[in-house]
This record gives structure tokens, sequence and C-alpha cells, in this order.
């Protein structure tokens, strides 16, 4: 009589175990999704900043000038387009 019980308690335990495997399963791929969507996101939002940034920078010595001069931040403001960049993507994805 006691063997039937241990059947039925180890049989409980099985099914136990594999809903819980279920369930991180399915938490696993359900927060790898939501990371995969807003890294595309984020990126999608730098794309749009960066072609902004590249209308807004120009072609001629003196409109590059103006911009390296708005957004520069080191002696040389070489890094004037990652600035601007960073702005209107922060920017973006705050609204």
């Amino acid at each position: 009589m006691q063997r039937s019980v241990f059947k039925r308690s180890g049989r409980v335990v099985i099914t136990i175990v594999r809903w819980l495997l279920v369930v991180c399963l399915v938490a696993v791929c359900v927060s790898a999704l939501s990371k995969t969507k807003s890294h595309e996101t984020t990126s999608a939002a730098e794309k749009n900043a960066a072609k902004k940034c590249k209308e807004e920078r120009g072609t001629t010595p003196s409109s590059i000038q103006a911009f390296k001069d708005k957004y520069g931040t080191n002696p040389n403001k070489a890094n004037a387009f990652g600035k601007c960049v960073s702005q209107l993507a922060k920017a973006k994805s705050t609204s």
C-alpha cells in the first residue's frame, strides 16, 4: 500500500518539475524578446538622428565649422558628430 502512495507522489513531483521548467523557459523567451525590441528601437532612433546630423552638418567648410562649434566638446571639436547623434537620440527616446 505504501508503494502506491510513493508512486503517486513521485508522479506529482515530476509533473510540478515539468511545469516549472515550462514556466522558466517562457520567462527566458519573453525576456530575450523584450531586450531585442528595445535595442532595435534605440538603433532606429540613432539612425534617424545620424541622418539629421548629417544634414545639419552640411557640405561647405563654413557649415561644417559651425556644426563643430555647436556640438564639439574636445579641443579640436572632432567629436561633434557623435555628440550631435547622441543628443538627438536621447531626446527622441525620452519623448
